[in-house]
């Protein structure tokens, strides 16, 4: 885990920008980041990533997924 987030920080980083488009995976990524800061908390130096996170969270399209999916969390881990 740490190191996938390493690899997904560098390259926000390395390509600004609010969305991973220019990310080798974009579709890949919101699940891995959610999913993983459930089991592992991101850590303070993980900026872009926490930062992506965050407006993730805010697009309706995600809070929707999210809230549709919230009764199964129970059955995963974190």
């Amino acid at each position: 885990m740490h190191t996938a987030l390493g690899i997904a920080e560098r390259n926000m980083l390395a390509k600004p920008g609010p969305w991973a488009t220019a990310s080798p995976w974009p579709v890949a990524l919101p699940p891995a980041l959610f999913y993983g800061e459930r089991l592992m908390p991101l850590s303070p130096d993980r900026k872009a990533a926490a930062a992506y996170l965050n407006r993730l969270k805010e697009r309706l399209s995600f809070a929707r997924v999210l809230n549709e999916a919230e009764p199964y969390f129970k059955l995963t881990p974190g």
